[in-house]
């Protein structure tokens, strides 16, 4: 399954507001989905989700939000399963 599926199978099982499930999805469309939306989660790696955050045009962000971009991505389901399995590859 890829990333991209993945993510869009979780949004949809979220009750989130209108206004929060916009900004989720405006967040992966943008910053997730053109660096690893095609990839196998399996194939993901930590270097993978370093390159998100590295686009130019979120770095350059002013304030925080960068960093409540990252927050907000690191409670998301997906990438969760990514890291799990980081975790049990070492």
């Amino acid at each position: 399954m890829t990333f991209e599926v993945c993510a869009r199978e979780w949004l949809e099982r979220q009750n989130f507001i209108k206004s929060t499930r916009k900004w989720a999805r405006q967040g992966l469309e943008i910053y997730a989905y053109p660096v690893i939306g095609d990839k196998e989660l399996k194939e993901i790696t930590e270097v993978d989700i370093d390159q998100i955050f590295m686009q130019e045009r979120l770095f350059n962000r002013k304030g925080d939000f960068m960093e409540r971009t990252y927050q907000s991505f690191c409670t998301y389901e997906p990438l969760i399963c990514v890291k799990q399995e980081m975790i049990l590859e070492e």
